[in-house]
């Protein structure tokens, strides 16, 4: 986010709060334009929070607005290298919709990437939706990182492998920090 401009498609968190994060952390925020999912379904009502959790009419919606959003994205960054960053992708992978909606998102995001030479992050938790929509995120992605943690009795260590990489092969490496 520092060098590219960079869309970040908030799921989980207001944009108000991943900007305070972001500050905290000294980083530079004049690239960062935010697409607020998160306000668009929890938010919608003039009176604070909505009850859309498993309204496939509400989730449809969102998809569209995220679609809109994405369409916008590629016509005003022909010419220009970005990144798109779905902070969480599985947000998504558990709505209350047509399986078929999310393949077509993931096929828009990954028309987006290549013809605006995005490089997207679609943060995800492994194991946290059912697996036959897992495995299409899998199956799509370039490069997978898996990150994981293990705690002992008097310490904690952060493990990243790198299970894909399209076009190469992929390294049994798992690295330590």
């Amino acid at each position: 986010t520092q060098s590219r401009k960079t869309y970040y498609f908030t799921t989980s968190r207001r944009p108000k709060y991943v900007l305070r994060d972001i500050v905290n952390l000294n980083f530079d925020i004049k690239n960062i334009i935010f697409i607020d999912v998160y306000s668009e379904y929890y938010l919608r009502s003039s009176d604070g929070m909505t009850d859309n959790i498993g309204n496939g009419h509400a989730e449809t919606d969102l998809f569209k607005f995220v679609e809109y959003n994405l369409k916008n994205i590629r016509n005003d960054e022909q010419a220009g290298e970005i990144n798109l960053v779905f902070d969480n992708f599985s947000f998504f992978m558990n709505l209350n919709v047509n399986p078929g909606m999310l393949r077509r998102m993931i096929n828009i995001i990954y028309e987006v990437s290549k013809e605006t030479d995005a490089l997207t992050y679609l943060y995800g938790l492994k194991g946290s939706h059912p697996e036959h929509i897992e495995n299409v995120i899998l199956n799509a992605a370039d490069v997978i990182f898996e990150i994981s943690l293990d705690r002992g009795i008097d310490k904690m260590v952060n493990k990243l492998a790198i299970p894909k990489m399209r076009g190469m092969v992929p390294t049994v490496e798992v690295i330590k920090f």
